[in-house]
């Protein structure tokens, strides 16, 4: 909780409400890539419940919505061509792309 600060902690960078759909971070790998212009620097990560994915932009602090209607997201990982792979709770594999 971000207003639970214990001394010798740092803080959260970002926090977020799970409302009724959302239970959990799910993943999460720094975008290195360059297939998504505009994106680096970015956090991305999603929320298992939900399938949204999201991206945390390292330098404006913003909390961009990049994409929903995924399952079950138990993974987001860096390639070896710094582009990011979801995968899903039911072994599918996807690379995220541009729109």
């Amino acid at each position: 909780n971000a207003d639970d600060v214990r001394q010798g902690t740092t803080p959260p960078v970002l926090t977020y409400e799970h409302g009724a759909d959302g239970c959990s971070i799910s993943g999460g790998a720094p975008y290195r890539g360059s297939a998504i212009d505009g994106l680096e620097p970015a956090y991305v990560y999603s929320d298992y419940c939900s399938g949204i994915v999201w991206a945390l932009d390292l330098a404006g602090g913003r909390n961009l919505r990049l994409l929903d209607g995924l399952t079950e997201v138990t993974a987001i990982r860096a390639g070896p061509d710094g582009e990011l792979y979801v995968l899903q709770g039911s072994g599918e594999v996807l690379r995220l792309s541009p729109a």
